[in-house]
């Protein structure tokens, strides 16, 4: 989580939210382990979204490297909402991901504590 929230901070100053890949393990029962997460460079305006998809590609491969056995299990995004825009990113990590999981981070304050 710390990974995801420094992110959050280090966004630049036109982005609403980050987004990115998690990483990790299913069992046989499909309990989901997150191990791991990078960052994926996206850009949203009013009604379109581009991912830097070639981007996430390549740091899971880097990643495979040094822990073959994760694999992508999921995707997370930081805000207090799923948008339209968190459907097509979705769609997007259904392809890499049997069901993959969408972990959303509300990174608001709210009387002083993260929502």
């Amino acid at each position: 989580l710390f990974s995801i929230v420094d992110s959050f901070e280090r966004r630049p100053e036109d982005s609403q939210r980050v987004i990115g890949t998690l990483l990790g393990s299913v069992d046989a029962t499909g309990a989901v382990d997150v191990t791991n997460s990078f960052t994926v460079p996206h850009n949203e305006v009013e009604d379109e979204v581009a991912v830097d998809i070639e981007f996430a590609k390549t740091m899971y491969e880097l990643h495979k490297r040094v822990n073959s056995a994760e694999v992508v299990v999921g995707w997370y995004s930081t805000g207090p909402d799923v948008t339209e825009h968190s459907v097509l990113i979705h769609e997007y990590y259904a392809r890499e991901a049997k069901n993959p999981v969408h972990l959303t981070i509300d990174t608001t304050l709210q009387n002083g504590e993260m929502g």
